[in-house]
């Protein structure tokens, strides 16, 4: 057996094993499986355990196959160490196109697939991004300063557009550093021709017991807040007293014990996975929460979920720009869903064929 046939009969195995029960051959788009990034990191951990060879999620999500997975494994010149900041940024859509680029930034769990049902809907010719968060691998900790978010993902969109104008946006947190990304290429001469903000909220949203990571009641929110964002609605209940006892380094790692036994978290992750998830949302809270609104003149879309919060109006005030309110008959963590994404392109699409 050749080396190349080794190694893809290796990655099958891997496939077989974290797939169960669904057909597939060497060509099969790993994403059109139903699974997401969270889950493809857990594969590329398994494929680096049985070809010792660490595949760049970014890589793997322009070439999403078996065979893709393999031709990286055989092909020396593609195993040099990928950039830190590279290794942010995953092509999801329109990778050929040659109009203005736009860059969607994770939400709190870290992910970019969020968008991935959107960006099959932009507009031909414009590539679509998606940034994920520092420490989704686990490889390092994540970020916990909305302002050094906001600088590095600006480096990385920098490192791989260079001085080309781009749009940012992102969903809940993500448009929160959508708009610090946006003013930052101001300032540097550069600005931003669209914002698009799916729902995001305020720092003052999440809720001051937050901003002291030593009270239990942080914790006990934290549990519930991290199963929604997974998209869980079997909440767990975790009392005050049962974490008081605990120290503040160990509360993250006893949530995700906890979620993780009764049934509250998705299946297909090992315990760092889970772990890192946990870690990233807790950065994020805490971004938000440590940050403040600032002003912004990029020309801004935001879609609004009609059945949550209802913040459009607040970030009106700071939007020096055209700005369009756009109210989706949605919850918070629907806005993205498949139902609502067709109408979301079209308003963008919309922008992009008049200004674009």
């Amino acid at each position: 057996m050749g080396v190349a046939n080794k190694n893809a009969a290796m990655i099958e195995s891997v496939w077989t094993l974290s797939l169960p029960g669904l057909k597939f051959d060497r060509q099969t788009n790993y994403f059109d499986l139903g699974k997401d990034s969270l889950h493809a990191i857990t594969m590329l951990k398994k494929v680096q355990e049985v070809t010792e060879v660490e595949v760049p999620l970014s890589y793997f999500f322009s070439n999403p196959t078996i065979d893709g997975l393999t031709k990286y494994l055989v092909d020396d010149s593609m195993m040099n160490e990928a950039d830190e900041y590279d290794q942010l940024i995953v092509p999801i859509a329109n990778q050929k196109g040659t109009k203005t680029p736009i860059f969607f930034i994770h939400p709190a769990r870290g992910s970019a697939s969020p968008y991935f049902a959107l960006a099959a809907k932009i507009a031909k010719g414009h590539p679509v991004y998606g940034i994920q968060a520092v420490g989704l691998s686990g490889v390092k900790e994540p970020l916990q300063s909305l302002e050094l978010i906001a600088q590095n993902y600006y480096r990385a969109i920098k490192q791989r557009i260079g001085d080309k104008p781009f749009i940012v946006g992102g969903h809940s947190f993500g448009g929160n550093v959508a708009s610090h990304v946006s003013m930052l290429s101001r300032f540097q001469g550069n600005p931003t021709p669209l914002l698009i903000l799916f729902d995001p909220g305020t720092p003052q949203d999440v809720g001051n017991e937050f901003l002291n990571t030593d009270n239990p009641v942080y914790s006990a929110r934290f549990l519930a807040w991290f199963s929604v964002i997974l998209g869980q609605n079997n909440l767990p209940i975790i009392t005050v007293d049962e974490l008081k006892p605990l120290a503040e380094d160990e509360r993250i790692p006893y949530i995700v014990e906890k979620a993780k036994s009764i049934g509250t978290l998705p299946e297909g992750f090992d315990d760092g996975d889970y772990l890192s998830m946990a870690k990233i949302w807790h950065g994020c809270s805490q971004a938000l929460l440590n940050s403040s609104m600032i002003s912004f003149d990029a020309a801004t879309l935001y879609f609004e979920a009609a059945q949550g919060l209802c913040r459009s109006a607040i970030w009106q005030q700071y939007c020096e720009g055209e700005f369009e309110a756009i109210s989706m008959d949605c919850n918070h963590i629907q806005i993205l869903a498949q139902d609502f994404v067709g109408e979301i392109a079209d308003s963008i699409n919309g922008f992009l064929a008049d200004n674009l």
